[in-house]
């Protein structure tokens, strides 16, 4: 039972330090890209930055949480290891998803007003 207990706490511990390491990154590189989207409206793309980085930790952690399956045993070391490395491997995975999927966004977005002979 103690392994399973370390094993929780060193996945949420990881899960946590890289949403938090992530979220600063792409904070700070996703307001150029933000800024290049809202060209007409430039005080827009720093609210809409802090919006999306708060949304950005409340939606990783909250999946890391429900992506973590209780209802394993594990009884060595070994299992651990392996059962964290595909715990964050996932984690890493849907993290990656999210973002990949809002960068389309704003770029679909962008590219709609562009079409329509408007500018942002």
């Amino acid at each position: 039972m103690q392994i399973e207990t370390y094993t929780i706490l060193l996945y949420l511990f990881i899960a946590v330090a890289i949403t938090v390491q992530l979220g600063n990154i792409l904070y700070k590189r996703g307001g150029v890209l933000l800024s290049h989207i809202f060209k007409q409206q430039i005080a827009l793309a720093t609210p809409v930055n802090k919006i999306m980085l708060c949304g950005f930790y409340l939606l990783n952690i909250g999946v890391s949480t429900i992506y973590y399956n209780q209802g394993i045993d594990l009884y060595t070391p070994l299992e651990a290891l392996e059962f964290l490395s595909c715990k964050i491997g996932g984690l890493l995975f849907i993290i990656g998803s999210i973002h990949s999927f809002n960068v389309l966004f704003f770029l679909v977005l962008k590219w709609h007003y562009l079409t329509a002979g408007k500018q942002m």
